[in-house]
């Protein structure tokens, strides 16, 4: 129920019959300029997020850059508390070493394959300085020396290039993404494990712990030789320490062009979406999915608004919709980025007025319309904080804190998943509100107190929104999705920045209108009149794009490529 008061009379709207119209008025991606040859430039993209002013409508695409910032700062402190250890996880660094010093004490044979050297160099990324026997030293170089010169598996991006541990990491976990070989020096690792209970449950906790963080695993790891009867069984597709991560998109380019030639127009975030549309492609998190899988779900509503729960109260128009999947396509490339490092990349009260009253009502909106996503949201932020609170307790969550690039947050990260839940559940329940559409409470339970309880939280959040730092932050990066083999080419999701533009909104379905007096009586008869017009709301949205690149660019790398062209069409041209 909306209420809108006026001269002296109150007017209840009944918001669940109403249905708004959403539409994109005019071409946002030029701006005129009579000056120009045709009349019309290209807009040069912002920076940073356009925050606007406080109260007016809120664009999901705000949300969706709080969400990002929060999100890499908690990969990253749960980053460094697992590479130290903390609660219920031991320390993953110490681990490593312990067991390459186990394996470079051992003789070298002939089928101890690279095992020794794997672990020795990952020890050795990670910062162990740690010297290795005479006959393992050279390979160890060599190895590292050849990793190092190779950007697509070595380079930090993404958060990892906040400060060295970061990086270290980033480049300890590549090395140990290596498919092992070797018979005999799997079977000495895998006989370490087993005789060092200690380190083999670090091993298998960090194990967990990441395919909860990011997604289920690309292919094997240890722990299917540490249940056999014969270690020396390796599976047919290899075995690796630290296997990467599924994801939707990554599986999708294996299914189409695993084997085969990838063809020049072929646009894999466009053909994510045509599966979507058509039912060939389901986001809903399996049994075994991780937070990427949840993440990426919530993105789900952008693309088919029309099956969620709030179309009965709204109407896309193309123009809308088309703003949606860019929306869709932009979030995407963030959160992936956020799990760079772990995802797989393959190769491949008034006097009461004495004449009648004309009163204009328009459609109000405090955020744009897209509850599913909200409370998709939501629920992704529930599923890590369990992930967290299993693997290092309440105790440790109230003392971890996220971090930024410019050190820790204040904040417990327990503290903050709670808020950051309650945010997305408030944005839910005032979307909701706001077209008419009844907000449920399960699954999972929630109560209309909480909800009511988010809901303030979230109004109170978005008044002071131009004071929130991570919305000053700068989320222009890119992020790769798997190196053509004939082209020589990595093919990479790019996140260019910001533009704005206008959001349209109509009544397709005027509400149920009833009037009343200062007293609470219903009004017959002398009451105002009532016209329902349309509203205009400036919102920004992302602007992204999946490109050939021969280079990959860290963030401050691209940012200044970014900066020194400005538009869209320049920015592509220089990386293609």
């Amino acid at each position: 129920m909306r209420r809108v008061y006026t001269h002296g009379f109150k007017i209840e709207l009944d918001l669940s019959s109403q249905v708004l119209h959403l539409r994109i008025p005019s071409d946002i991606d030029w701006l005129d300029d009579r000056s120009a040859p045709l009349g019309r430039v290209e807009a040069e993209i912002e920076p940073k997020f356009p925050a606007g002013r406080a109260g007016v409508c809120m664009s999901a695409a705000a949300l969706a850059l709080k969400a990002k910032q929060f999100d890499d700062g908690l990969y990253a402190a749960v980053e460094l508390a697992a590479e130290r250890g903390a609660g219920r996880i031991g320390s993953k660094r110490d681990a490593i070493v312990a067991l390459a010093r186990a394996l470079a004490a051992a003789p070298l044979y002939d089928e101890a394959g690279n095992v020794a050297e794997v672990l020795a160099a990952a020890a050795n990324l990670g910062g162990s300085t740690a010297g290795w026997p005479p006959d393992l030293e050279p390979g160890v170089k060599s190895r590292i020396e050849s990793f190092l010169n190779d950007d697509r598996r070595s380079k930090p991006l993404g958060f990892y290039t906040w400060n060295a541990d970061l990086e270290a990491i980033f480049r300890q976990d590549r090395m140990l993404q290596t498919t092992l070989d070797g018979r005999e020096g799997i079977r000495r690792l895998v006989t370490t494990l087993r005789q060092n209970r200690a380190t083999r449950t670090t091993y298998e906790n960090v194990l967990t712990l990441v395919s909860r963080l990011t997604n289920p695993f690309a292919e094997p790891d240890l722990r299917c030789l540490l249940g056999a009867g014969d270690e020396s069984v390796v599976p047919a597709g290899g075995v690796c320490f630290f296997p990467t991560s599924r994801s939707r998109e990554t599986d999708l380019v294996k299914k189409l062009y695993g084997n085969r030639s990838i063809p020049e127009r072929f646009n894999l975030v466009e053909e994510m979406i045509r599966r979507i549309r058509e039912g060939n492609l389901q986001l809903e998190p399996r049994s075994d999915s991780g937070w990427y899988d949840y993440q990426t779900w919530a993105l789900e509503p952008l693309v088919i608004p029309e099956h969620m729960a709030e179309a009965a109260h709204l109407e896309f128009h193309p123009s809308y919709a088309q703003r949606l999947l860019e929306l869709f396509k932009g979030v995407l490339a963030l959160t992936r980025e956020t799990h760079v490092k772990q995802l797989e990349s393959p190769v491949s009260a008034m006097a009461m007025p004495e004449t009648l009253t004309r009163v204009l009502v328009e459609p109000h909106l405090s955020v744009e319309p897209l509850p599913t996503f909200y409370s998709r949201r939501a629920r992704a932020y529930r599923y890590v904080h369990g992930v967290l609170r299993d693997t290092f307790g309440d105790q440790v969550l109230d003392t971890m804190c996220r971090l930024t690039a410019a050190g820790p947050v204040v904040t417990a990260l327990g503290t903050e998943l709670l808020r950051m839940e309650s945010l997305f559940y408030g944005a839910y329940a005032t979307a909701c509100g706001e077209i008419g559409m009844t907000a449920t409470v399960s699954p999972p339970a929630r109560s209309r107190g909480e909800l009511k309880a988010d809901a303030e939280h979230f109004q109170l959040w978005h008044h002071q929104m131009r004071d929130d730092p991570d919305l000053a932050a700068d989320a222009r990066m890119m992020v790769p999705l798997f190196f053509d083999v004939e082209r020589r080419k990595t093919k990479v999701w790019v996140f260019l920045g910001w533009a704005s533009g206008p959001l349209a909104v109509s009544f397709a379905r005027v509400p149920e209108a009833t009037v009343l007096d200062h007293s609470g009586r219903r009004v017959e008869r002398g009451g105002p009149q009532i016209e329902f017009t349309n509203a205009e709301y400036h919102l920004a949205y992302p602007v992204s794009a999946e490109v050939y690149t021969e280079r990959l660019l860290d963030r401050s790398e691209f940012r200044e490529l970014c900066n020194r062209y400005r538009t869209r069409s320049a920015i592509l041209n220089q990386l293609g």
